[in-house]
């Protein structure tokens, strides 16, 4: 999902050693945040920190209890400490996703200003995902989307907030810059 999103694994013979890439479990942060992120997502923009968590299926649900990735993103923008640090490398924003693959939530803060955004983009692939499995038999049932309509919604809901190529404009758009 992180490759179709931009962001390249550095070990892939297909990463060329510049652009987005994702780091696994980086010790980037470790003296300075205690709980490390599952990913980082690395020259996204030089102004911004972009932090991924990734949970199991089903643990990020739109509705009910169940959103560990979305309580693991809160913990990063509101860990001051976490925040101050990035304001001495000279960078604009925090940027926090949380996803289970199915569902993603993205939080922003910036961090000259303190101000937060929270569920900034918050996005549910489940239908499309469930459509594209009935249109190859993999599940029972007829699409309850068109592969037009899926691809849409990515191009219109998805892609802007959280692709390695609209993610920098999205969030500053976001802030009023």
């Amino acid at each position: 999902m992180l490759h179709g999103l931009g962001y390249w694994n550095p070990i892939s013979d297909r990463y060329s050693g510049t652009g987005p890439h994702f780091v696994r479990r980086p010790s980037t942060y470790r003296n300075v945040e205690i709980k490390r992120p599952d990913y980082l997502l690395k020259n996204v923009s030089p102004g911004l920190v972009c932090l991924l968590e990734a949970k199991a299926a089903n643990e990020e649900q739109a509705t009910g209890r169940k959103h560990r990735a979305t309580d693991d993103v809160r913990d990063y923008v509101e860990s001051d400490t976490f925040v101050k640090y990035l304001e001495t490398l000279e960078k604009r924003y925090l940027v926090a996703i949380g996803t289970d693959g199915l569902r993603w939530v993205l939080w922003a803060k910036d961090v000259r200003t303190g101000e937060t955004k929270r569920d900034l983009a918050t996005v549910d692939l489940s239908d499309a995902i469930k459509s594209v499995a009935k249109r190859n038999d993999v599940i029972e049932g007829e699409p309850a989307q068109s592969t037009s309509e899926i691809r849409q919604f990515a191009a219109e809901e998805f892609l802007p907030s959280f692709a390695a190529h609209s993610a920098d404009e999205f969030i500053s758009n976001s802030f009023n810059d």
